[in-house]
């Protein structure tokens, strides 16, 4: 079950064991609070918490593994989603554990810093080494990589956006709260086809796979112009956490628009190669030009041979 933990690098091992402690840490820590304070916004910042704590793991796990450089990225993302958090709910709570809380992840966060460049530097060469010596098989390897990482980066900030507003904004008589489980669902399960049309080059579901990809944002930016109607009256629309969900509003927008950019620069390469190269039935064709080389040498000591023998005969006469 381990045997991939082994098989890490000194600083592969470092990175994912910090990062491992470090959401343990701060589970623990909001763990504590929703059940000390007293705040009405505990219980929703701790859902934010927990899943940008779930997700930075995912990605850290991702990076030692697959060695995708790209994810390093979301990796940092996630961190400064806790950041922010930590600031926010602060600004509006002012507990003692969320100062805490933010120091904390602030010496994480320049720690990490140094851990990202160092496995930049030990991945890099092995990364693109994957994609081919091509310069098109790396463009549409760099498309691939950067089309899982805001598949990652999609999925983590609207399930956190979803299940917050649920927390939130949820009323048993509302049907908002329903709503925002079901996109949970629907969310997961559109990243899984945008994954398997990309990687399969499968046109007509990757098509589908766009299309639908606009309907979140959407509903997102009539949600963004409900809450601006309704913030100036004393329903929920106007209590603090709300500015929280406008945030990720936003980086749900921005993250969508470059998912749908690597989709898009995908599906317009396909048929040139990727999707056998992903196969793991994939065999590098090196046995022909093995072969040339082999031929190569052996005619190369044919002509070694024949320049011998004529040197030897005009020596004899």
């Amino acid at each position: 079950m381990f045997d991939f933990f082994q098989k890490l690098s000194k600083i592969g091992k470092i990175f994912l064991i910090s990062a491992i402690c470090h959401g343990i840490f701060l589970i623990v820590i909001e763990i504590v609070g929703v059940s000390t304070d007293t705040s009405d916004y505990t219980g929703f910042y701790s859902a934010l918490f927990f899943l940008s704590v779930i997700f930075a793991a995912f990605f850290a796990f991702i990076v030692v593994t697959k060695k995708n450089i790209f994810q390093l990225g979301s990796f940092g993302i996630a961190n400064l989603l806790l950041i922010f958090y930590s600031v926010y709910e602060f600004a509006h709570t002012r507990n003692t554990r969320l100062y805490f809380l933010f120091i904390v992840n602030c010496l994480f966060l320049f720690f990490y810093g140094y851990m990202i460049y160092q496995l930049y530097k030990e991945f890099n060469w092995e990364f693109w080494s994957k994609a081919g010596t091509t310069e098109l098989m790396q463009r549409l390897y760099k498309f691939w990589q950067l089309f899982l990482n805001f598949v990652g980066l999609d999925l983590m900030v609207n399930i956190t956006l979803l299940i917050g507003a649920m927390t939130f904004l949820f009323d048993k008589d509302d049907y908002e709260g329903y709503v925002d489980l079901i996109g949970v669902i629907l969310t997961s399960l559109w990243c899984w086809l945008g994954y398997w049309a990309y990687k399969n080059e499968t046109k007509k579901w990757t098509i589908v796979f766009l299309l639908l990809g606009c309907l979140e944002p959407i509903y997102l930016i009539i949600k963004l112009i409900l809450f601006r109607v309704q913030r100036d009256t004393k329903s929920k629309y106007s209590k603090p956490p709300i500015y929280t969900i406008d945030v990720l509003i936003a980086l749900a927008l921005i993250v969508r628009i470059g998912l749908s950019t690597f989709t898009i620069l995908g599906y317009k390469n396909f048929g040139q190669g990727l999707k056998d190269r992903l196969s793991k039935n994939y065999v590098p064709q090196t046995a022909p030009q093995t072969q040339k080389l082999v031929q190569d040498g052996n005619d190369e000591d044919e002509k070694t041979t024949d320049e011998s023998t004529t040197d030897s005969s005009n020596q004899d006469v």
